[in-house]
């Protein structure tokens, strides 16, 4: 589920920012999950496998602060794992930075 949303925010990053007219040279993501295995061992009944995600995205690009926040805005929207997932409960905190004007 973890490397569906990163594929997905991926392609819908850079397909977003094509329609936007926004220029990526470079793009690198992190991620990282709270998995609550309880369920799974059948110690609980968890309804949210994934209670808080961490996304980190960086990129190269020439999009000012409030294009890149537009932008994200726009992938959380578009992207359909991102949608499943704040759906079914999971908290998704996510950093975009652009390394050109950090």
């Amino acid at each position: 589920m973890l490397s569906a949303f990163l594929g997905c925010t991926d392609v819908i990053t850079h397909f977003v920012a094509g329609k936007m007219a926004v220029r990526i040279d470079g793009l690198a993501m992190t991620l990282t999950g709270l998995f609550n295995t309880r369920g799974v061992f059948s110690k609980v009944e968890v309804r949210v496998p994934f209670p808080v995600i961490d996304l980190w995205v960086d990129l190269d690009t020439d999009a000012d602060e409030a294009t890149l926040r537009r932008l994200r805005e726009a992938v959380a929207e578009k992207c359909p794992v991102s949608v499943l997932l704040r759906e079914a409960g999971c908290e998704l905190r996510e950093t975009w930075v652009n390394r050109v004007s950090a």
